[in-house]
């Protein structure tokens, strides 16, 4: 069983939207970050600081989240969008 999230505490409201975004993706999965790092092919500890809110993660490791995730393409898409 995964442990819980903390909760996000950024101001950036695009921030939060997309932390929000990543930690719904990944509930959809319902795989923990270390299962999740292997189908990213990164680091769980980098997962679970771009789904954190404590900072603005990385382009890459936002599309590699997705992918592990199974996002659709439109899905993908619209988090390359964003403006943060």
């Amino acid at each position: 069983m995964c442990r819980p999230e903390s909760p996000i505490t950024t101001s950036n409201k695009a921030l939060r939207e997309l932390q929000e975004w990543l930690r719904e993706m990944r509930n959809r999965t319902g795989l923990g970050y270390r299962a999740l790092s292997v189908r990213a092919g990164c680091h769980a500890t980098t997962l679970q600081r771009a789904a954190s809110g404590d900072t603005v993660p990385k382009l890459q490791t936002v599309l590699s989240y997705a992918r592990a995730c199974d996002a659709s393409p439109e899905e993908t898409t619209s988090v390359e969008a964003r403006p943060l």
